[in-house]
């Protein structure tokens, strides 16, 4: 996903000044709760928020979903255009570029076990 319009910027801007600054700063530079999130892109933010990992209820070592949405799909989007505004990162992946025809699916368990588990 490339930078949202201005207009999907500047929505994106004041959900994250109303749900996301307390945590990660106002100009989303981190604070001593939460991680910068300058550089993440749109698909981090993407994945955290429509997963239900954020907002969180309480900071922990592996953040549990939220069990209601807190978020419609365009607010989603406004925010992820806005934290990609502030700093370079990953786009949110097309349906084009997610091909699991070729996957390894053995290495990926690997780094999953690695990573993330």
């Amino acid at each position: 996903m490339a930078v949202g319009s201005e207009t999907q910027v500047e929505k994106g801007r004041q959900l994250y000044l109303e749900g996301c600054s307390s945590c990660h700063g106002l100009e989303a530079q981190g604070t001593e709760t939460g991680p910068t999130l300058l550089g993440v892109g749109a698909a981090a933010v993407n994945f955290q928020v429509s997963t239900g990992r954020m907002p969180l209820a309480a900071p922990g070592a592996q953040a549990p979903s939220v069990e209601q949405d807190t978020y419609s799909a365009e607010d989603i989007a406004a925010m992820a255009a806005y934290v990609a505004s502030l700093a370079p990162g990953p786009a949110i992946p097309t349906a084009e570029q997610i091909d699991y025809a070729d996957a390894d699916v053995a290495y990926g368990g690997e780094l999953f076990r690695i990573n993330c588990s």
